[in-house]
């Protein structure tokens, strides 16, 4: 039965690529690019990595990539939290796997202080036994390292764990973790997730269903 859910945070989490996408176009706006640049382009950049986007556009632009991710931060950081909303079906299935006497846990590429915000105004805080952020010096998914941290640290059985994220990446370190995988997205075929879902509430229902099987 899965009793412990690893988090993603962006775009798991919370929807935050609208505002990523407009923190990017601003910083080129400022940065002097005048060609019309497609959100829905900087949206797909933007979901392989933040980094991953800064460097093509940087790259495609003839920026400095430095300069552009600096002035991107600079932007980001401005958008309040409010603006980055909570994806439906998040506070039911943390409060299924609490009355089903698990933990919930984050393992994102975000700073802690972010994270945090993010969090505290979303008011959902207290459904997080622990989380691991970019602070504490991991190495980046696609490498499990945070993941075992808190495993380790918890002492969790890996066969009572899902991941659960937005990215291929997340599925990678679950499966490097040897632990169930669950994507939440659109994609058609991402590295063989254990499951599947394109709303929060299915994840639920399939938990439910499932609950004594260890992998949904």
């Amino acid at each position: 039965m899965i009793r412990y859910i690893i988090w993603d945070a962006g775009g798991t989490l919370f929807d935050t690529y609208p505002s990523v996408v407009h923190a990017f176009l601003l910083t080129l706006d400022d940065l002097g690019v005048e060609e019309t640049v497609s959100q829905d382009w900087v949206d797909s950049l933007a979901r392989t990595s933040i980094g991953h986007c800064a460097q093509v556009l940087a790259e495609t632009f003839k920026l400095d990539s430095d300069v552009l991710y600096a002035r991107f931060r600079d932007e980001y950081d401005q958008i309040p939290a409010e603006e980055q909303t909570l994806f439906p079906g998040v506070t039911e299935l943390c409060e299924y796997i609490l009355a089903s006497g698990g933990m919930n846990f984050i393992a994102t590429h975000r700073w802690r202080s972010s994270l945090i915000q993010l969090l505290e105004t979303h008011q959902i805080r207290h459904y997080f036994e622990d989380f691991v952020t970019k602070d504490a010096g991991y190495p980046r998914k696609p490498d499990p390292a945070s993941l075992n941290v808190i495993i380790d640290r918890h002492n969790l059985a890996r066969s009572s764990v899902l991941a659960i994220g937005d990215r291929e990446i997340d599925i990678l370190a679950g499966q490097a973790a040897g632990i169930c995988t669950c994507y939440f997205g659109t994609e058609v075929d991402v590295a063989g997730a254990d499951c599947k879902v394109t709303t929060l509430s299915q994840l639920l229902e399939i938990l439910k269903q499932d609950e004594e099987k260890n992998c949904p």
